[in-house]
């Protein structure tokens, strides 16, 4: 479990509940019209915006949030690729296959098969980036779902509070009705900055986060195996994704889709 998000919307939570209780004004805060107004807004805007699968994943991405993907820290990736580099010098590249299915990764696994098939270096590394660059375009899709949906919450929040103007002007002859006409005006402004600001907003950049350290080391794997298609010394494989790490971390950008 992620304890910062967790952290986080705790203790938000609390300093908005906090807030609220305030001269006990909590439940003038609870209304459910402009709350079906704002978030069925807000969501069915965001499908309309986005594919029916990119709709999907990005729901089902909401637990990505609290209980992320176990990512193996980068020095153990660079141990992995130099075993299988000192594997491949001892056995040759048809060992790779057997012992790539000790680790769960596919990625890891479709690219020690395109080595142990014969495929040129190129031919490699070609096909890796491009699962690479499918992998980015789906997770950018889907943090870019969140990010959508943060712009149009503000908004319906506001076309909330013109309705409820609109009532309170048509009501102004009964004052019974203006007291509720009022509260959905308000309250749509309110859940409709809180929806963009605390949850869509926030969700989209723990999604790029996830997105970054996940293709990150899939770019570790793909320098590896290149290395172990050109037959590198299992020192030699260890300098050059070393290297590349230093050189990602200090902001270096990867301009062909590959290490």
């Amino acid at each position: 479990m992620d304890k910062m998000t967790v952290l986080g919307y705790v203790f938000g939570l609390g300093l908005f509940f906090m807030g609220m209780q305030e001269g006990g004004t909590t439940k003038l805060f609870l209304n459910g019209h402009a709350l079906i107004l704002v978030l069925g807004g807000t969501v069915a805007a965001a499908m309309i915006s986005n594919s029916f699968k990119t709709t999907v994943l990005a729901l089902k991405a909401i637990r990505i949030i609290f209980f992320p993907k176990r990512l193996l820290p980068a020095e153990a990736t660079i141990q992995i690729m130099v075993d299988l580099a000192e594997k491949a010098r001892r056995e040759g590249v048809a060992a790779l296959p057997e012992e790539a299915k000790r680790y769960n990764d596919p990625f890891l696994q479709n690219g020690i098969q395109l080595v142990a098939d014969g495929l040129p270096s190129h031919t490699v590394e070609e096909v890796m980036a491009e699962d690479v660059h499918h992998i980015r375009n789906r997770h950018r899709a889907i943090s870019d779902f969140y990010r959508v949906a943060g712009v149009y919450g503000p908004m319906f929040g506001l076309l909330g509070t013109l309705i409820g103007i609109v009532q309170v002007l048509s009501h102004l002859s009964d004052p019974s009705r203006v007291g509720p006409a009022m509260a959905v005006a308000i309250t749509t402004a309110f859940y409709g900055i809180f929806l963009a600001n605390f949850i869509c907003l926030p969700i989209a950049n723990k999604l790029k986060i996830r997105s970054e350290e996940e293709l990150a080391l899939k770019e570790l794997i793909m320098l590896g195996v290149i290395a172990i298609e050109s037959g590198d010394l299992p020192m030699l494989v260890r300098k050059k994704i070393s290297t590349y790490l230093s050189y990602s971390a200090k902001g270096g950008k990867n301009t062909k889709g590959r290490p």
